[in-house]
């Protein structure tokens, strides 16, 4: 019986070992799609953008043009633990990212739509 249950684990580590684990997504390359995701509007689409829409892309490419790992308090840290209060967001008188639509401004709005018009 000890040989049989020998014989069971060696099968069990080679399919194991013959078995391919996906990569794990870092939190570069996850900025760099969503800063892919976020180029500008085609000529004359900004228009048709809601402010909600441009907010959003706003934000996005803020988080995207963030160096560190902690941007916003939903952001996860390499332990896989949130971010929370480490944030940069949290942080007084650091970078500050935006993180909501709140924290874009009409006038931010109105300039994007200028600066994609064309």
């Amino acid at each position: 019986m000890g040989g049989f249950k020998l014989l069971v684990a060696s099968l069990v580590v080679t399919i194991l070992a013959a078995t391919p684990v996906p990569a794990q997504t870092s939190q570069t390359q996850t900025s760099q799609t969503q800063a892919s995701q976020t180029q500008a509007p085609r000529s004359g689409a900004a228009a048709s953008l809601s402010d909600d829409q441009i907010r959003d892309i706003i934000v996005q490419r803020s988080i995207a043009a963030y160096s560190g790992r902690c941007p916003c308090p939903e952001n996860r840290m390499s332990n896989g633990a949130r971010c929370g209060h480490r944030s940069a967001y949290e942080r007084p008188n650091g970078e500050a990212p935006k993180c909501y639509r709140r924290d874009v401004s009409a006038e931010e709005v109105a300039r994007f739509r200028s600066a994609n018009r064309n």
